[in-house]
């Protein structure tokens, strides 16, 4: 997973979350980003800073489990000093 942080000026973090063609059809592409976007859901309250996060996921996000990926998303987050 790749993630891209910016600063804003809204004054709230927002979420953004781009899936490639290369992850499979339009069905499984709506899977990932919705498990990522509820990962995200239940992080949101930890993020100290007001910024803009894009999230790239690579194929094999897919198929972690879900908690797996909600850690992968914490660990991301530890690391760009937003927890």
């Amino acid at each position: 997973m790749l993630m891209v942080v910016s600063s804003n000026k809204e004054g709230k973090v927002r979420l953004g979350v781009v899936t490639k063609k290369a992850l499979g059809k339009a069905n499984r592409r709506n899977l990932i980003r919705r498990r990522i976007v509820e990962a995200y859901r239940k992080l949101k309250d930890q993020i100290k800073d007001k910024v803009d996060i894009v999230i790239v996921p690579r194929a094999e996000i897919g198929e972690l489990p879900f908690s797996a990926l909600q850690s992968a998303l914490a660990e991301h987050l530890a690391r760009a000093r937003l927890v």
